[in-house]
Order: C-alpha cells, then sequence, then structure tokens
C-alpha cells in the first residue's frame, strides 16, 4: 500500500499543500475551520506527517539519542525505561542505541547526526574516550545519567551523591561501635567505594580494608566474606558496593555461625530486592530521570544550557545492621 502524501490530504480536504503543513506543525497558524478539514482528510485517507521531514524545516525532530554506555545492571535498566516513558510523556521520541558495541561510539554518533536529534541522553558509570567531546563538537545538547562523580565532567552529570551516602554509613556504623570495617567491591575505583575508605579513615580508631573480586556475584561476596572472617582480626562490618555481594556475605556469616547484625553488620548497594532483611543503600534512579528529563525539556524550550545535579541516595537500614 502506498504512502499517502500531504498532496493527497490537501486535495480531499480543498486546501493548499502549505494548510496541511502549517495544521501538523507545533505552533502553525491555520484557522479552526481549515484545521478541521485537513484533521477530517488525514484520519480518512490514514495520512501521518513525516516527522523528519519537518524537522528539517522547524530545525526540531523532536527526537532525543538514549545512548546506554557499558553493560546495563539494575540502575541502568531500571533508568533506560523510565528515559522511555519520560521522553513519550513529553512528546519526545527515543531514538536507542549503544556507545560501547560494535562497531563503536563514532558509529553511534553518527546515528545521532543522521536522525538530527535535538539532544542526547547518556546512560552509564562511564563514558568512552572522547565521546561526549564530540558530541559537543557537533552541537548536540547532552546529559549524563548515573555518571561517576568527576572534577570536570565532559558533560553535565545527573546522578546520585554516592559519597554522602557512604559517608552516612561510616557514621552509622561508627556509631554502633564498629570500628574494624570492610569492604566487598568489584569496582574499587567506585565513588561509593573510595568514599566510605575515606570517611573511615577520618575517624580515629577505625580502619577500613578493601577486598576486590572479579565479579558482583553471591558467590564471589560469600567466598570473599568468609576469607575476612577467618582472619585473626575479623571485620566488625561489611559493605559491599553491590547487594549481590551482600547477600554472599550474609551467607557466609552465617555458615559461620555469626550472628548479624550482633557479630557483624552488613550493608548492600542497590536496593535490588534479593532479601527484605538486607540492609542496602538505595539509589534514587527513577529522580535522577525524572530531574534530567525536566532539565532537558526546559532546554529545548529555550530554558538555557543544561546543567548538572546530585541527588541524595536513601539508606534502607534493613535487619543486617543494627
Amino acid at each position: 500500500m502506498a504512502r499517502v502524501t500531504a498532496q493527497q490530504v490537501a486535495e480531499s480536504a480543498g486546501v493548499s499543500i502549505s494548510a496541511v503543513s502549517r495544521t501538523f506543525t507545533e505552533g502553525g497558524s491555520v484557522s479552526p475551520e481549515t484545521r478541521a478539514r485537513v484533521e477530517a482528510a488525514a484520519a480518512k485517507l490514514g495520512y501521518r506527517p513525516n516527522q523528519l521531514a519537518r524537522g528539517l524545516m522547524t530545525g526540531r525532530t523532536r527526537l532525543v539519542g538514549v545512548l546506554l554506555a557499558g553493560t546495563p545492571g539494575a540502575a541502568e535498566s531500571l533508568a533506560l525505561a523510565r528515559v522511555v516513558e519520560g521522553l513519550q510523556a513529553h512528546s519526545l521520541h527515543p531514538l536507542v542505541t549503544r556507545i560501547d558495541a560494535t562497531p563503536g561510539p563514532a558509529a553511534a554518533l553518527d546515528v545521532l547526526l543522521q536522525y538530527q536529534v535535538d539532544a542526547a541522553l547518556i546512560v552509564g558509570a562511564e563514558l568512552p574516550d572522547g565521546f561526549a567531546r564530540d558530541c559537543q563538537r557537533a552541537g548536540i545538547p547532552a546529559l549524563h545519567l548515573l555518571g561517576r562523580k568527576a572534577a570536570r565532567p565532559a558533560v553535565p552529570v545527573v546522578g546520585a551523591d554516592e559519597s554522602a551516602a557512604s559517608a552516612a554509613l561510616v557514621e552509622k556504623l561508627v556509631a554502633g561501635k564498629r570500628k574494624r570495617l570492610a569492604c566487598i567491591t568489584d569496582t574499587p575505583d567506585a565513588e561509593r567505594v573510595t568514599a566510605f575508605t575515606e570517611a573511615a579513615g577520618a575517624v580515629k580508631g577505625v580502619s577500613a580494608a578493601v577486598t576486590t573480586v572479579e565479579a558482583a556475584t553471591v558467590e564471589a561476596g560469600r567466598a570473599a566474606a568468609a576469607r575476612l572472617l577467618a582472619a585473626g582480626k575479623a571485620p566488625q562490618a561489611l559493605f559491599c558496593s553491590d547487594d549481590r555481594l551482600a547477600l554472599g556475605a550474609l551467607a557466609a556469616c552465617r555458615e559461620a555461625g555469626l550472628d548479624v547484625p550482633g557479630a557483624v553488620a552488613i550493608a548492600g548497594w542497590g536496593a535490588l530486592g534479593l532479601d527484605p532483611a538486607l540492609a542496602t543503600v538505595k539509589p534514587p534512579v527513577e529522580a535522577i530521570v525524572d530531574d534530567a528529563i525536566g532539565r532537558l525539556v526546559a532546554t529545548l524550550a529555550g530554558g538555557g544550557k543544561l546543567a548538572g545535579k546530585r541527588l541524595q541516595c536513601e539508606l534502607l537500614p534493613g535487619a543486617t545492621l543494627g
């Protein structure tokens, strides 16, 4: 079946092609009578305006590039779904692709340019080298969601304040008379980990050792915790940078016959819902996405340059923190 054209709609409605164009252009000047005739003809014929062609005329395609950076975890998957939903709520259309997969970031940028996106939202902890700079050179406004903290981010970051959350966790552990702290992580350079050790190191008499594992799995957490608990001076608290590691640490404590949180306090990260009793830090993923989309919509409406923001996490104490 051939595509219905604007010319056919114009002929059916008895108006000019320019009247059809104005009818389907936001803010277009057209009388109520003409608009009604054009819309009726379009509905009858099954006409849909060509958004890309309209974008060439208006300079706005209402397309937003949504770029997934890295392997998605629970937070990234939740953020991606909410980004799509949020953009559509503002009549913006997501163009989703990955920037770390073959054929690579350059190809992803080419896609954004070919479709003339109005802006880009990047979801993930890290960016490929140079990608943000290339977006800026191409004139594509961009925000980085869930990005790591940086003194001078390449693009504005809307993310979680992991430093404040880790510091609050250390404060709670120290208040509970815990002095020997340990962290189990697969990402030793993550903000939540470095902030944890820095906060612990700032308290007299408190130590925080970091144990690095290859992957954030339950088994890796169990094995690492078992080794720590078998040491001469076992830790009084275990902070795991992922709930799966924390679940494994909890299993190791139970296998060793240790009371949790009496002998050992345990906290994870991510609020994955693996065990209702597990204490965990919940990053504000939904709020991050909503804030980012609000900033993006305002900028596209002429509200100035994009800016970043750090949002507060929530500590869910569960029954393993004490």
